[in-house]
Order: structure tokens, then C-alpha cells, then sequence
């Protein structure tokens, strides 16, 4: 009797054990699983943030300014990443051959050559977007392509200024999902036609605006402007203003930082060369 007793007790010991063993086992077996599938989760979402992050196509819309609100010259041209490193290649080729029309040789002070004719009185370099928000010193942000002779006060006798031009850019980046994370319009504005003592046609009131801003969380954009020459595309007898403008932006994640130039050349008689278009 006491042998089975003996055999009782350690077969339900035995038994006991196997049990704790298979319940520490579930344990974790169910620890396992959930931090397999955290592991799974945390891939899934780092995909997802990273196709959510990734720009995926560029879209530039043009359309003039006028009194009459209605489109004139409007265009809509869409590129992917590569399309759109491709146009800014032809951007760069454009503003080149345009310096070697009008003479220019660089972009710092080439037009210097013609300064004693005319000099831009105004802003050089000024921001469109400061801390995530458009910039709205738009009077104290101008340039213009005057006379020399303005210097002492002068440019008050300009005259026959034409009515202003201008056009509105709007660039819209869509991510990877197809998803539009980023939308930032600026528009161009120019006065041309001013004569002086009968003579030139000069520029002014040259400026670029940053009108809306539309950010998704995790981009950055920030953007500026630049006059890069202001040269007389005319004669001495007859000066004719010449104005070359870019517009330089970026659009930054931590996946992806790229920049982008728009280039534009105004001059003195209305007419407005636009470096970007096919």
C-alpha cells in the first residue's frame, strides 16, 4: 500500500509539473506571437511612412493676370521626380542661352556692363516662406530696372508706365500614395513701359509673392526670390530694360529634399520671356 501511495503521489506531481511547464509553454508562445506581430506592425507602419514621405510626382500650373479674371496662356504640366530633374536640366540650358542673347556672361552682376544705364533700384534677394508661412513684406520686396539718372530722385519723372502684368505659378507635390502633401502658388507681378524725358522703356515694381501655402505634416517647404541681372537690352539712344528673376524653392522630409527653380526675363516694352515652359 504505501509503494502505490509513493506512486500516487509522484505521478501527481509529475502531472502537476507538466502542467506548469504547458502553461509557462502558452505563456510565452502568446509573448511570442504579439511581439512578432508588433515586429510586423512596426514594419508595416515604416512602409507606410516612408511611401507617405516620398514625393512622387510634380505638377505646375500656369495662367496670366488680367482685369478680366479670365485665363490667358493657362497650362497644366504634371512630371514624375525624374520628369520633373529632367526640366529643371532645361531650365538651366534656357537661362544660358538667354544670358548669351541679351549679353549676359553670369549670373552675379553680368549686366553690369550696362549699369551706367540701368541699375535696379530695390531688392535684390528676399524670402517668399519664412517659418511655414508666406511673407507678406510685399511693399517693402521690389525691384526695379530704372536709369541711372533716378538715383537722385529723378525716377519721379518717369512716365507712360503701361498697366501691370503678371502670372501665377501654383507647384502641387503629390507623395507616393497619390496623396497632395504639398500646394505653393506664387504669382509674378512687373510694371513695364516707364519712359524717361521722352526716352527708354524701363521696369518697375518688379516682385514676387507667395499668395498660398498648403503644408501635410512631416514636409517643410521654404522659398525665394532673386534678381539675378538688369541689363539694357535696347540701345544707348533708346534702353530698353531687361530683368532676369528666379524663384527658388525646396521641399524637404527626411526622405527627400528636393529644390526647384523657376526663371523668368521681364522686359521694359511688356514683354515676359518664361524659362520653364516645354
Amino acid at each position: 500500500m504505501q509503494t502505490q501511495s509513493s506512486v500516487a503521489k509522484l505521478y501527481a506531481k509529475t502531472t502537476n509539473l507538466s502542467r506548469g511547464l504547458w502553461r509557462r509553454h502558452k505563456i510565452h508562445a502568446a509573448a511570442a506571437l504579439l511581439t512578432a506581430g508588433s515586429v510586423v506592425s512596426a514594419r508595416a507602419e515604416g512602409a507606410i511612412d516612408q511611401k507617405y514621405l516620398e514625393i512622387g510626382s510634380v505638377k505646375i500650373e500656369t495662367r496670366d493676370i488680367n482685369m478680366g479674371n479670365v485665363c490667358v496662356d493657362c497650362k497644366v504640366s504634371e512630371y514624375t521626380i525624374k520628369e520633373w530633374n529632367q526640366q529643371q536640366d532645361l531650365i538651366a540650358k534656357r537661362r544660358v542661352q538667354t544670358r548669351r542673347d541679351f549679353g549676359m556672361l553670369s549670373e552675379e552682376g553680368a549686366g553690369s556692363i550696362t549699369f551706367d544705364q540701368i541699375i535696379n533700384y530695390g531688392t535684390k534677394l528676399w524670402k517668399l516662406i519664412e517659418a511655414g508661412k508666406p511673407v507678406s513684406n510685399f511693399a517693402d520686396a521690389m525691384a526695379n530696372a530704372l536709369p541711372q539718372s533716378a538715383e537722385n530722385g529723378n525716377w519721379m519723372a518717369l512716365e507712360n508706365w503701361q498697366s501691370p502684368k503678371g502670372r501665377i505659378y501654383t507647384a502641387t507635390y503629390k507623395n507616393l500614395y497619390g496623396a497632395e502633401v504639398v500646394r505653393f502658388e506664387y504669382r509674378i507681378l512687373f510694371t513695364p513701359g516707364g519712359s524717361y524725358e521722352g526716352k527708354g522703356l524701363y521696369l518697375s515694381n518688379v516682385n514676387v509673392q507667395a499668395q498660398n501655402l498648403s503644408v501635410s505634416w512631416g514636409y517643410n517647404v521654404d522659398a525665394k526670390a532673386k534678381v539675378v541681372n538688369v541689363i539694357n537690352t535696347g540701345s544707348k539712344a533708346s534702353p530698353v530694360a531687361g530683368m532676369e528673376v528666379l524663384v527658388d524653392w525646396r521641399v524637404k522630409t527626411v526622405l527627400k529634399d528636393m529644390r526647384s527653380t523657376t526663371s523668368f526675363f521681364m522686359k521694359g516694352d511688356g514683354s515676359f520671356v518664361d524659362l520653364n515652359g516645354e
